[in-house]
């Protein structure tokens, strides 16, 4: 069951800088000016609900399962499109609005490319 689905609208020209520490920062359109050029601009649209350990974040046709979620992570993401994405497996954050996820990083992003967020029925 999709409990988060959009498409990348826009890729900033220093976001995919950040897969060299693991990290993709995404935020919907009205990101601030200084902030858009470091983050993967999502198309705004509804989290069904609060993201949980075990819900699999799917970015283009890869699959990564959560590890860990940050406490602000789901309110930051629904309200502002805005969330820090870490690929390295961590089951503790000390980042409020961090999702971290297994598997091997991803190695770009492309515009149009699909994120979403899914959870077993």
């Amino acid at each position: 069951m999709d409990i988060y689905r959009t498409t990348i609208e826009a890729i900033g020209p220093y976001a995919l800088d950040f897969l060299e520490t693991d990290v993709l920062i995404t935020f919907y359109p009205q990101a601030p000016d200084g902030l858009k050029e470091y983050c993967l601009i999502l198309t705004p649209t509804e989290l069904v609900t609060d993201i949980q350990v075990g819900d699999c974040l799917l970015l283009g046709e890869t699959r990564y399962p959560v590890t860990v979620v940050g406490p602000v992570a789901s309110e930051n993401l629904r309200n502002l499109g805005h969330i820090s994405l870490r690929f390295d497996g961590a089951i503790t954050t000390p980042w409020a609005g961090s999702i971290h996820l297994a598997g091997d990083k991803p190695q770009a992003a492309t515009v149009g490319e699909m994120l979403a967020i899914e959870r077993e029925a």
